[in-house]
């Protein structure tokens, strides 16, 4: 068996997310008889909506960032780059529930590198001062920059695919 340090905050994370959710299905139960359960049901999506929106552009865990110390502006939906959302044999709860959230499945292909092959996941929510992104801007895809479009501009290889999510 592989020696391996355990993470206790990680741990100690997991264990208080998964005891927040128990707390709320008790709660939930106590309410549901004599209640509006459509109610409750549309509250608790709702709150559930905001909560991973937070965690998707927010992280909290250092793991999520492209460049961690140096930038809180690109962010990896696969923290500790596991489809299984574990690192250190934990199960990071609000990486799983983040995923989810922006995106409906996922493969164990979606969180590999694979040089020159591949995808690789990277999301900004953020202006460079941290800010949420507002607003509008124009972005250019392909090959070769526009004409005084370079700071806009996102290259692509030609002959080859790519998508983007929005």
């Amino acid at each position: 068996m592989k020696n391996s340090k355990i993470n206790f905050s990680r741990l100690l994370f997991e264990f208080i997310s998964i005891s927040f959710a128990v707390l709320i299905a008790l709660f939930v139960n106590q309410w549901r008889e004599g209640h509006n359960n459509q109610n409750i049901a549309d509250k608790a999506a709702e709150v559930g909506s905001v909560t991973v929106r937070a965690l998707m552009s927010r992280p909290r865990d250092i793991g999520f960032y492209v460049f961690p110390g140096v930038s809180n502006v690109w962010t990896v939906p696969f923290e500790g780059g596991s489809h299984e959302f574990l690192v250190d044999g934990v199960r990071l709860i609000d990486a799983r529930a983040a995923f989810h959230f922006y995106a409906t499945g996922i493969t164990p292909a979606m969180s590999k590198k694979f040089i020159g092959a591949g995808s690789q996941y990277a999301a900004a929510y953020l202006d460079h001062d941290g800010n949420s992104l507002d607003g509008s801007v124009d972005v250019y895809f392909g090959p070769t920059a526009p004409a005084g479009q370079e700071h806009n501009w996102i290259q692509t290889i030609p002959g080859r695919g790519w998508n983007m999510l929005i």
